[in-house]
């Protein structure tokens, strides 16, 4: 057929309105499907003419060099797909839809579910063949889609790369797959995968392990290179925190892989550290790759960082398709959103609810045999709707299930409500549980054991657990409303590639939530674009970081958080500023009116530099206060630190620091909070496992007879009854993680530098490991985690060769692993060492 009758029928089947006549009639087939059990059954079937011609129509739509139309043809397929698998047309078309995509997970999905013989076609064939030839990855052992290989190839190619694609398409599978090609290529080459938070360090970890094993390579989380792997390949998986101090021990890194871009451009706390961090990667000319959702402008990134030369590439067609509803559990009605119809309109068509729902009963009928993700924004909320859907679900008798039960009350504790939900299939994930537990969510998740999944947003940075079904109970991040690329970003968690061809997306609204009945609408693909305003000088940036510097008063609309935000950039461009570097940041704060009255100050600042790079999240200004002053009024904090008067300490800071002004009275914002952080310091760098620090913790509520935060504004009296003891439990996991070994570490050290006390920089490192114990810390800096590490230093301790500097040389490895050690321990050292 030629390209002139292709581009004919293509341009007819487009505008034709009996398309979406039987699209519409196929969207109500597919929404009767999925709420059989909830709606009056219509009749919404195709007949045979009409099923014949919808699928010639996705043949048709599917040769368009316009990806509107192929993810057209995408989605009829799709919806095809419960209703009409069975026909031998649709079985052809299908595979032939896919085989022009290069779509090789959804042909072999396909293929799991067909008679190979009844979809044989010589054209489709001949042309999978072509393409398993062409979307082959170099080692054989991979086919990629027509714009995965595309990405493949201009990663490989070029100094510097961008792209965006949709949740489903397979990032971090391409990724991943470039990596192992580098290691393989270039044996010389140290790469560093920069992730926005901790909790996605493991996951990254797993994954990563799998494809460089038996390799000359080794996983390091943490920037201080151990001895024992210093002469081998380093394969780092850094938060921007830990990039920063990595540069600091003059680590080298070749490649630096930018994931979940977005965030260093975000409206959170962390955006400036990021920012920070992967401009000094490019002012130390190592290459960077960034990768991010699905947006209008993966170019920005070569904005923000000065570049010259732009590669990128957006990725357009989908992988797999989202179908989306809007459940109005209030009114009892259904919209079925529509889109990819045409690029300019949008609309929905309703079905009505046969009867009232609560929200968890809804989530069971819909998920029958499937796996779903639920939303629910903060982890009060999320620990509260798991522990209604524990009512709807039976005990799954999951030996897995109950070992999982076993080892969350064993390492947490045994009111801990998560210990129960997931002997149920239930569980709850946010960023403050423990990595082994994490962990092993997310590994019952993916085996299918775990059915239900209640997430915070977590969720949205990039936690790779997709399911058939997300439910979105809540429309805000925090106390903000969700934006475009956020909500972009969350739905696509419906749908696995090579497991569905489609996923469900369902807004819930209820009588509590009140979430905005347009919220598609309001969510266009044309504005998923990202903004800057450190490029764009939005809402009087600049003057804002001039006036944080010249010490004049910020205007009082401004959060703390955004006051923070401000701060922390205006500690980067001092930085930048001082040390000449050529920055977005510093190139633009010159075109300010009152850059000449900024530079005067910026000049008088004497912090020295490495402090000024190493601490960005502290004001700079007062930074200075405290190194301007003489040594009498200066607070001895490392004879403070050793005497273990923590609550002495935390005072100090605090007064120091000024933290009733800069800190969340939620935190350490707080004075009268300082005595129970001081309790939580002394236990974390004691060596104090886990579930004695909550049960030490549980105690002091109890003695003290303290209250207990419930939410914002309520707080009642501590009675240890398993609400109060669970909400302690998910507080004290939090505060760990983002008030000791984050805010408290970074004020204490920078203190301690300001002041010339801590020469070996041990208080750092007792902080962010939790101990004390040299070899406790040198355990962790090899990959184990601080529980195993306990774990070895108590029972294998003798299995360890040190050298005079107290760093681990050898680990008689043979012996270790016939020690009485934890399962997760000996697990923990088969995959550190490369053992079958």
């Amino acid at each position: 057929m030629s390209n002139d009758i292709i581009s004919q029928l293509i341009r007819k089947a487009e505008n034709d309105d009996y398309l979406y006549d039987l699209l519409k009639k196929a969207e109500n087939a597919q929404a009767n499907y999925t709420f059989s059990e909830l709606i009056e059954k219509s009749d919404y079937s195709l007949n045979d003419k009409e099923i014949n011609d919808l699928l010639r129509f996705a043949d048709i739509l599917s040769m368009s060099k316009d990806y509107v139309n192929k993810n057209k043809a995408l989605k009829i397929i799709s919806l095809m797909y419960d209703n009409y698998k069975n026909y031998n047309i649709y079985k052809l078309v299908s595979k032939g839809v896919l085989s022009k995509y290069g779509n090789f997970p959804s042909i072999n999905f396909l293929k799991s579910k067909f008679n190979e013989n009844d979809v044989s076609c010589d054209e489709i064939e001949r042309k999978l063949l072509i393409k398993t030839v062409t979307n082959e990855s170099p080692d054989k052992k991979v086919k990629f889609t027509d714009e995965q290989i595309e990405i493949f190839n201009e990663l490989i190619e070029k100094p510097n790369f961008s792209f965006s694609a949709s949740t489903s398409f397979g990032k971090s599978f391409l990724l991943f797959n470039y990596i192992k090609y580098m290691i393989e290529k270039d044996n010389g080459i140290n790469i560093c995968f920069l992730v926005p938070t901790r909790s996605l360090i493991n996951q990254t970890v797993e994954s990563l392990r799998e494809l460089i094993a038996k390799s000359s390579y080794t996983i390091l989380v943490n920037p201080d290179v151990p001895k024992i792997f210093s002469k081998k390949h380093h394969m780092f998986i850094f938060t921007p925190e830990r990039l920063i101090t990595s540069f600091s021990f003059k680590n080298k890194i070749d490649i630096l892989i930018v994931d979940e871009a977005q965030n260093i451009v975000s409206e959170d706390e962390r955006s400036p550290l990021f920012y920070h961090a992967v401009q000094e990667a490019k002012n130390r000319n190592i290459k960077i790759y960034f990768s991010s959702p699905w947006i209008n402008n993966p170019d920005i990134f070569f904005d923000i960082f000065n570049y010259e030369l732009k590669n990128y590439k957006k990725a357009e067609i989908l992988n797999v398709y989202q179908n989306k509803y809007f459940v109005n559990l209030e009114n009892k009605k259904i919209d079925i959103y529509v889109d990819s119809l045409n690029k300019n309109v949008k609309s929905s068509h309703s079905i009505d609810l046969k009867k009232s729902f609560e929200t968890c009963d809804f989530i069971k009928r819909i998920t029958k045999n499937d796996q779903s993700i639920i939303y629910c924004n903060s982890s009060f909320k999320t620990v509260n709707f798991a522990k209604t859907m524990e009512s709807y679900c039976d005990s799954s008798k999951n030996t897995d299930l109950e070992l999982l039960s076993q080892k969350i009350k064993s390492e947490i504790h045994k009111k801990y409500f998560l210990s129960d939900l997931v002997k149920k299939g239930i569980a709850y994930h946010f960023g403050a549980l423990p990595p082994s537990i994490r962990k092993e969510i997310e590994y019952q998740f993916k085996k299918g054991n775990i059915k239900y999944l209640f997430t915070t947003s977590t969720l949205l940075q990039g936690v790779n657990l997709p399911a058939k079904n997300l439910f979105i109970l809540d429309d805000k991040i925090g106390m903000s409303k969700i934006k475009p690329l956020q909500f972009n970003n969350l739905i696509g968690r419906a749908g696995r590639l090579s497991k569905d061809l489609y996923g469900n997306v369902f807004v819930v609204r209820t009588a509590d939530n009140k979430i905005d009945e347009k919220i598609f609408d309001n969510f266009k693909v044309d504005e998923m674009n990202i903004n800057a305003e450190i490029l764009t000088g939005k809402n009087n940036f600049y003057d804002k970081i001039s006036k944080i510097i010249l010490n004049e008063k910020l205007p009082k609309s401004l959060t703390k958080t955004k006051k923070r935000q401000l701060i922390e950039y205006s500690s980067i461009v001092t930085y930048h500023d001082k040390n000449k570097i050529k920055s977005s940041l510093n190139l633009k704060l010159k075109k300010d009116s009152r850059y000449k009255e900024v530079k005067d100050v910026i000049n008088n600042i004497d912090v020295p530099d490495d402090i000024i790079f190493q601490f960005s999240p502290i004001d700079v200004r007062q930074q200075q206060t405290i190194k301007n002053k003489s040594k009498e009024d200066q607070v001895d904090l490392n004879k403070l630190l050793n005497n273990n008067d923590m609550e002495t300490v935390l005072q100090t800071l605090f007064s120091q620091y000024n933290w009733e002004v800069i800190e969340n009275k939620n935190g350490i914002g707080k004075k009268s909070s300082l005595k129970y952080y001081a309790f939580l310091l002394k236990n974390w760098i004691e060596s104090t496992p886990l579930n004695l620090i909550i049960k030490n913790t549980i105690n002091y509520y109890s003695k003290n007879e303290l209250s207990v935060r419930m939410n914002d504004y309520d707080y009642e009296k501590f009675d240890n009854s398993s609400i109060h003891v669970n909400k302690i439990i998910n507080d004290i996991m939090r505060n760990i993680e983002t008030i000791i070994r984050y805010k408290i570490k970074n004020y204490i050290t920078n203190y301690l530098s300001l002041t010339n006390s801590d020469k070996d920089n041990k208080w750092k490192d007792y902080l962010n490991y939790g101990t004390l114990d040299d070899a406790i810390i040198e355990l962790q800096k090899i990959g184990f985690d601080r529980a195993s590490s306990i774990d070895i230093n108590k029972n294998a301790k003798d299995c360890l060769v040190f050298n005079e500097n107290k760093e681990i040389v050898k680990i008689h490895i043979e012996t270790i692993k016939n020690k009485e050690l934890k399962k997760d321990t000996l697990t923990q050292i088969s995959e550190i060492f490369d053992i079958n």
